[in-house]
Parts: structure tokens; C-alpha cells; sequence
């Protein structure tokens, strides 16, 4: 494991279990450093650094509620400003902004076209957008690297979709993953 991605654990720890990491500490999340693609069954895959990966998978984790008698949950609400919502809200932008690919079907492309309409129009990905670090994604196969689905590689998958959401006690916007 990189010194990186070990610094991004640890900052990952530090916040989560009270200490508070600093913000300077969490990766930062650039437009550039977000690569959309599409897999074989046509769905949107946000590729983006591991370190970063780490750290919103750990996020989204950490106060996972699943639902009774379900086989979806949500996660814990994300204010705006905060690491979270500035990170998943730069992958949202950067989904909103993707052009459809050539060469669909009409059933995929239609598909798509609903989840990158969703994006741009209300900030909602549920279904449409998997979000994943580099080193679990092969571009080549435009699929998940099996070969390294081992705990190195759950750490950068990333769990399911995030949505705009507002905070029912507060009012206040933010994001909050579901699925």
C-alpha cells in the first residue's frame, strides 16, 4: 500500500471516529481528476483517485442505515460545505456535463440519457452512477478488476448513489447516498 492511500486511511480514521482530520488533510477532489465512463451494461462509472475513494467510501459507510426488511439503506446526511458534499458534488457535475456515448442501443441510450437528465436537472444519480478508485476499475474491459477484490479493493468502491437531499430537521441542503 502506497504512503498515500495509507495517509488517506488514517485521515479517514481520524475523522470518523471523532479526532476530526483537518481539511487540508482530506484529498482533494479535482474536476480533472474525474473520469466518467460506462461499463458493458452501459451504466455511468465515475472514476476517480483512490485516496479520495478511500476516504468518501469510508464516509458514506460510517452511520449506514439499512432499511427493515429491505435490501437498500441510506446513508448519514452530508451538509453542504463539508468534505463529502464538495467531493460527491464535483462527481455529479462532472456526470451532468458527460455526453452520451455512440453506439448504444435504443434501450441502453434512453437509459442513459435519464440518468445524465436526472444529474444535470436535480442532482439525483440513484441507479444511474457507480463511483469507484482507479485501482478497481479496468478500462480495457470496462468493468471492475476482479483480480484485486480483495479489502485493498472494497476500499475504493465506493457504495451506492449519492442524491441532493435536504436535512428534514434543519432545512439545510446536502447530499445523501442511497441504494
Amino acid at each position: 500500500m502506497t504512503s498515500s492511500i495509507t495517509a488517506a486511511i488514517t485521515a479517514d480514521v481520524a475523522a470518523y471516529r471523532g479526532a476530526g482530520a483537518a481539511r487540508e488533510e482530506l484529498p482533494t477532489l479535482r474536476a480533472e481528476d474525474i473520469t466518467i465512463t460506462f461499463d458493458k451494461m452501459s451504466r455511468a462509472i465515475a472514476v476517480i483517485p483512490d485516496a479520495v475513494a478511500m476516504e468518501l467510501g469510508a464516509a458514506v459507510r460510517h452511520g449506514w442505515r439499512e432499511y427493515p426488511n429491505d435490501a437498500t439503506g441510506e446513508s448519514r446526511f452530508f451538509a453542504a460545505g463539508t468534505w463529502t458534499y464538495l467531493t460527491t458534488e464535483a462527481i455529479i457535475n462532472a456526470y451532468a456535463q458527460t455526453p452520451v456515448p455512440e453506439g448504444l442501443d435504443e434501450h441502453d441510450r434512453r437509459f442513459v440519457e435519464r440518468g445524465i437528465h436526472a444529474a444535470r436537472e436535480w442532482g439525483q444519480c440513484a441507479g444511474s452512477l457507480f463511483i469507484i478508485g482507479r485501482m478497481g476499475w479496468d478500462f480495457d474491459s470496462r468493468w471492475w478488476r476482479f483480480d484485486v477484490r480483495s479489502a485493498a479493493h472494497k476500499s475504493v468502491d465506493v457504495p451506492h448513489y449519492p442524491n441532493y437531499d435536504t436535512d428534514q430537521a434543519t432545512g439545510r441542503r446536502g447530499i445523501r447516498y442511497s441504494g
